[in-house]
């Protein structure tokens, strides 16, 4: 199965040489990563490897929203604005998309059917909406937002388009994921003082939990729900992924060595982790088993590796490179084995998800 695009993209392209260029500063933090999120491709499917691939195009002028079999063909335009549209993210059924778009001045948050159908709001109330996730049962999306300067999480119930506020904090906040049962969202309180670490909340009730008190971010629930995996730099200057009990125990430093490690992803039996480490001196994907006993490189080279996604059966690993000059989609057997390339076109193609 393959996860990929065709046509040339500008926006890609344009994002894509920013990174390189300030790649030494390593700027791929929050900031960085919603710009790259953007204009990220998104892919969808269940175990047996049907997908339905959307992605964000500008080949007719702007940034609109395409979808794709899994082979590449059969495209369709999904949106037709003279706006921006971005990070469209198949809901966990596969039915829905929701992304961003500024067709209204400022980004907001917007539903359709996975044929491009019944577009509309998400919610009706005034707000700059950023980040945003899907709850396991496909009836409501977690997302940032913010208002008069305040940001905040919040829950909108799509049905009834009615919004919740989740949070109340003057610190910026960066939202994670719904645990797997629906029953907590995560995320990370990104301020200086006694307010930081990671916290989940019932998305339903009042009950907010601190699972860790440092400047740590990026968590992510694993599937079996058992587990959040974060980045910090709590113990280095330098990004590290950390794994923790979902009741905030048993904190262990999964790839402590000198490098940057960033960029994870949980493997669908949570078993493993998948990321990025610049621990020998460059970009490149290795995998670790969740004890930390067992971490093995996958791809060994002189370019940039990065974004690496699990497909849905857990066999395969999608990834960007730039071996190149300009970054390109790769799959490989989750030991690293039998590398393919999937796209080889003059821009970039960046942020896949299977």
């Amino acid at each position: 199965m393959t996860c990929l695009q065709r046509p040339g993209f500008r926006a890609l392209s344009t994002i894509g040489n920013r990174y390189r260029k300030y790649r030494g500063l390593r700027i791929s933090l929050p900031a960085a990563a919603a710009a790259l999120a953007l204009f990220a491709i998104a892919c969808g499917g269940g175990q047996d490897g049907k997908a339905e691939i959307t992605f964000i195009s500008e080949r007719d002028g702007n940034p609109e929203i395409y979808s794709s079999d899994k082979s590449g063909e059969n495209q369709k335009r999904l949106t037709n604005t003279s706006a921006r549209e971005g990070m469209p993210l198949l809901s966990p059924d596969g039915k829905s998309i929701a992304f961003l778009s500024d067709r209204d001045g400022d980004f907001d948050l917007f539903i359709m059917a996975i044929d491009g159908s019944s577009e509309q709001k998400a919610v009706d109330s005034p707000g700059v909406r950023s980040a945003f996730a899907w709850s396991p049962d496909n009836t409501r999306l977690a997302y940032v937002s913010k208002n008069e300067g305040v940001t905040d999480i919040y829950i909108a119930d799509i049905a009834q388009k009615l919004e919740l506020r989740l949070t109340k904090n003057p610190a910026r906040e960066v939202l994670g994921e719904w645990s797997p049962d629906g029953q907590w969202v995560v995320y990370a309180v990104m301020d200086t003082g006694p307010d930081q670490g990671i916290f989940k909340k019932n998305p339903d009730g009042v009950n907010e939990i601190r699972l860790t008190g440092k400047a740590d971010f990026s968590p992510k629930w694993s599937p079996n729900g058992r587990r959040i995996a974060f980045e910090s730099r709590r113990d280095a200057e330098e990004r590290e992924i950390y794994i923790v009990d979902a009741d905030g125990e048993n904190e262990v430093n999964l790839t402590k060595k000198a490098g940057e490690d960033f960029d994870f992803e949980w493997s669908p039996d949570s078993k493993r982790i998948v990321f990025v480490s610049e621990r020998d001196g460059n970009p490149e994907i290795y995998i670790a088993s969740i004890d930390g006993k067992e971490i093995i490189r996958l791809t060994d080279n002189r370019a940039i590796d990065k974004s690496p996604r699990w497909s849905p059966n857990g066999k395969q690993i999608v990834f960007a490179s730039d071996a190149d000059g300009d970054f390109d989609l790769f799959v490989m057997n989750a030991d690293g084995t039998k590398q393919e390339r999937l796209t080889a076109t003059e821009t970039d193609e960046i942020a896949p998800d299977w």
